[in-house]
């Protein structure tokens, strides 16, 4: 690689660092150009980018961040970076990949808003419900009393209606 090349994959990486709040190290082998692709179509869907970089060029990236050796550490053998600003689809991508490829892909570790995690943390994540669906429980919720008031509200009223209409038995 150029020494420009090198420049341009750490001001990536930079970037990439300073934009994301949710970041997973990976560690991979084996990895042919199908499962790279999978892995990739599956980040892209889910709104992660997966970064294959040399490590060396990486802790450059890293270099005067309050992380920086937690994360530096991390940087051992053949390594994959996931960016992402929502930890859980992050986590997904990766957990999911990772369950179905073990041999191939391994969890490190994480940073989420500068604090650095496990890998179990990384599957905790991984097992919360999307966002969406997050939100349309809210909703439900917050729709359900009124749903209810509306309901009490109704029910004398049938009740009277019901006596009226009932015959008297003779």
């Amino acid at each position: 690689m150029l020494r420009k090349q090198k420049e341009a994959v750490v001001k990536k990486l930079t970037k990439d660092f300073d934009s994301n709040s949710f970041i997973v190290i990976t560690r991979h082998s084996k990895l042919d150009s199908t499962d790279v692709c999978s892995l990739r179509d599956m980040a892209s869907e889910a709104g992660v980018t997966i970064r294959f970089v040399k490590n060396r060029l990486a802790k450059i990236a890293l270099k005067g961040r309050a992380y920086e050796d937690a994360l530096g550490s991390s940087l051992e053998g053949s390594t994959a970076i996931a960016f992402s600003n929502d930890p859980v689809s992050a986590a997904k991508v990766v957990s999911k990949f990772s369950n179905d490829n073990s041999e191939k892909l391994e969890i490190v570790s994480a940073l989420y808003n500068e604090g650095v995690v496990d890998k179990s943390s990384v599957e905790q994540l991984a097992k919360v419900p999307p966002l969406e669906e997050i939100r349309g429980k809210i909703v439900g919720l917050l729709v359900a009393p009124a749903g209810k008031i509306a309901r009490l509200a109704i029910t004398p009223q049938q009740n009277i209606v019901g006596i009226l209409q009932k015959k008297p038995e003779a």
